[in-house]
């Protein structure tokens, strides 16, 4: 099970490839981390964690202006892995559910509460909402160790940290293995240091993102998850990450799909994601 989202970004490790996993030095976030790129601020009130990032343009599924799922997923782990007061993890199990339009500008607003703290384990909810909207247009449950770390997450500094790929597709540098799997490299920029794996946002974009092009293909429409219920199983070994989708059916407005993610080097499943997929737009 990989740690959570947030300490990923803010403690040092060792990535697959036991390279210094350095998201952090000085006390400062690096800029080319994929948690960088979030441009997330978290505060605390003692009974929930609040995060806003703005909307990136890169997060949009190419050529559409609809949000990817897995990209708002990321935004959950790091705002849920710190609710109510400070980074908990690892990440066991996150599903979120878009219920209405995505924003395409300004901020996302995300409230994450614990729903139950248990001793060994943690259950969330999050709520997502365009701006100062009331109505969410997203809801997560998330569900963490309780394991306290003794991290925190850098509060956003400066100017939002460029992204050199026009897309969060193009950033991740997936890769088509055949006709059912695509391959991603466990690079540093996308690690999570604490246990050297794949950041779990990361694990559940890429998932997305192999669905799209395989049940999508090169010229059908976008596919967008708007439900998707993603299992951490282990970490990422040696790599690479290997996704797998097997459709399941579903109607013409709607696909089915589980995508099993899995270590290329070791074959063992490092997660297991299900999804409904529907036409981005």
């Amino acid at each position: 099970m990989p740690p959570t989202g947030a300490s990923i970004a803010t403690r040092t490790g060792t990535n697959s490839l036991s390279e210094p996993a350095n998201a952090v030095v000085g006390g400062v976030l690096q800029t080319d981390h994929y948690i960088a790129k979030l441009g997330l601020d978290l505060r605390y009130d003692g009974v929930a964690c609040h995060g806003t990032a703005p909307v990136r343009p890169e997060a949009f599924a190419p050529g559409t202006r609809r949000l990817r799922t897995g990209y708002l997923a990321t935004l959950v782990d790091v705002v849920a892995g710190h609710a109510p007061n400070g980074a908990v993890g690892p990440t066991v199990d996150l599903r979120i559910q878009v219920v209405g339009q995505t924003p395409t500008d300004g901020d996302i607003c995300l409230t994450s509460r614990p729903l139950r703290i248990g001793s060994r384990l943690i259950v969330g909810e999050t709520l997502l909402c365009a701006g100062d909207d009331p109505v969410p247009f997203a809801r997560a449950v998330t569900t963490f160790m309780h394991v306290r770390l003794d991290v925190d997450l850098p509060a956003r500094q400066g100017p939002l940290p460029a992204m050199d790929e026009p897309s969060l597709d193009a950033f991740l540098g997936v890769a088509r293995r055949d006709e059912r799997s695509l391959v991603l490299e466990p690079v540093m920029r996308l690690a999570n240091g604490m246990a050297g794996t794949v950041q779990g946002g990361v694990q559940a974009l890429f998932a997305e993102i192999a669905a799209d092009q395989v049940l999508g293909g090169a010229h059908g429409p976008r596919l967008v998850a708007s439900d998707l219920d993603i299992r951490y199983l282990d970490r990422v070994r040696v790599g690479p990450l290997v996704a797998t989708v097997d459709p399941l059916g579903g109607d013409a407005g709607a696909r089915l799909a589980v995508v099993t993610l899995s270590d290329g080097g070791t074959e063992r499943i490092v997660a297991r994601v299900g999804m409904t997929l529907d036409p981005a737009h």
